[in-house]
């Protein structure tokens, strides 16, 4: 006798199997804290989480596919020596977010009302084939900004006086500065077989 899909498994085995084979990993929101101006990324004293809608300190820094809000200015003084991901970075409205090492951070997708600041050597690199810079991007000395498989969409618009060099993470992939670039004031240097490209 042929037993159907719906006959060989039961709806309690059903609903193990997708929460055991189909949920993702649960993620995290982290947040900032505002009372601190500079420091460690990796240091979990610097952010809190949510615990019953309630705002705690965190045990642990973003990672994976966690999300990182910054609500205030912020300077990020060092990250792991090993490249630091996350899936979203929000930066809130009339705040910066500096990068300030010679380290690579990794995101899905940076947004927001605020300002990303690249400077000391400091890396973004694109953590997925659809990854995005939203918001604006001012570069104060050297910095870099490197593609994945696919373009890095970079759609707001590129300030700053400093050099930004523009590298690919796959044959024919590049960066695309595709916001109004007119007021940026420096240098950008593409390397060599990249598809990127700078809108004026």
């Amino acid at each position: 006798m042929k037993l159907s899909i719906a006959e060989r498994f039961s709806c309690p085995t059903m609903l193990l199997l997708v929460c055991f084979i189909g949920s993702p990993a649960l993620a995290e929101t982290y947040y900032w804290k505002s009372t601190v101006t500079e420091g460690a990324w990796d240091a979990a004293e610097n952010w809190e989480t949510l615990e019953d809608s309630e705002r705690v300190a965190a045990t642990t820094a973003p990672a994976g596919d966690d999300e990182a809000i910054f609500e205030s200015n912020a300077t990020i003084t060092s990250i792991p020596s090993s490249p630091t991901s996350v899936r979203h970075i929000r930066i809130a409205q009339d705040c910066e977010l500096t990068f300030s090492h010679g380290k690579t951070l990794s995101a899905q997708l940076v947004y927001g009302e605020g300002t990303l600041v690249l400077t000391a050597n400091s890396d973004f690199k694109a953590r997925s084939a659809a990854s995005a810079i939203m918001t604006k991007v001012r570069i104060d000395g050297t910095a870099k900004m490197t593609s994945n498989s696919d373009n890095l969409a970079v759609e707001g618009p590129l300030l700053g006086t400093g050099t930004l060099t523009l590298y690919h993470g796959a044959t024919y992939k590049g960066v695309h500065l595709k916001g109004d670039n007119k007021d940026f004031q420096g240098t950008v240097i593409v390397d060599g077989n990249s598809n990127s490209r700078m809108k004026f």
